[in-house]
């Protein structure tokens, strides 16, 4: 008798890419981004960049005892765009607010010239994931400009979320949380903050 080979056609990769989202929905929005990459690289666009790397990280408040570029419990603001997507809980690997200050608390990507994009990943940390936030871009001058919101998050309690949205361009990106996680809601945690186009 002959042998039937099993071929796998762009449905069944569909269902077979649905039911390991269903599956694994604690790793989904990771699946999310690399099947994202990995149509681009079958287009021919080649691997994603992510703009964040060439961006200045600042923030409304940061969370520091010790020198902040040794000490594990310095929580600053360029460790949301060191290329580390980490999850892990601590000052070497995530971005925090000071205590005791008022809600929101924000930390924003700046850039030099502007960048166009359409898709932000962003990284909290395991067990202290940010509730609510919102995501928005710099729209207009540096002087007459004002934040425009891309996504409003509220009761998230993913480590990982993936924003996708019509393409804008910009000079500033930030995260504006309202609420950390409910263990510790005055707190903003965010390990990485990514940007692309």
């Amino acid at each position: 008798l002959p042998t039937r080979t099993a071929v796998s056609s762009p449905a069944t990769r569909h269902t077979q890419s649905s039911v390991f989202w269903k599956a694994r929905r604690g790793f989904a929005t990771r699946a999310v981004q690399c099947v994202w990459e990995r149509s681009l690289a079958l287009a021919g666009g080649g691997p994603p960049s992510n703009l964040a790397l060439s961006a200045t990280a600042t923030a409304s408040s940061t969370y520091c005892v010790g020198p902040p570029q040794t000490s594990p419990h310095c929580y600053a603001p360029w460790r949301v765009n060191d290329g580390n997507a980490s999850s892990a809980l601590g000052g070497q690997t995530s971005w925090s607010n000071d205590a005791g200050v008022p809600m929101p608390q924000w930390i924003e990507l700046t850039w030099n010239a502007p960048v166009t994009v359409s898709r932000v990943v962003l990284t909290t940390t395991t067990g202290f994931e940010v509730q609510d936030y919102m995501l928005q871009y710099w729209a207009g001058g540096a002087q007459s400009g004002s934040w425009q919101t891309l996504a409003t998050v509220s009761g998230n309690t993913a480590i990982n979320r993936v924003h996708v949205f019509g393409p804008v361009t910009t000079m500033r990106l930030r995260v504006l949380g309202s609420s950390g996680p409910a263990v510790q809601p005055g707190h903003i945690r965010v390990n990485e903050f990514e940007a692309y186009q």
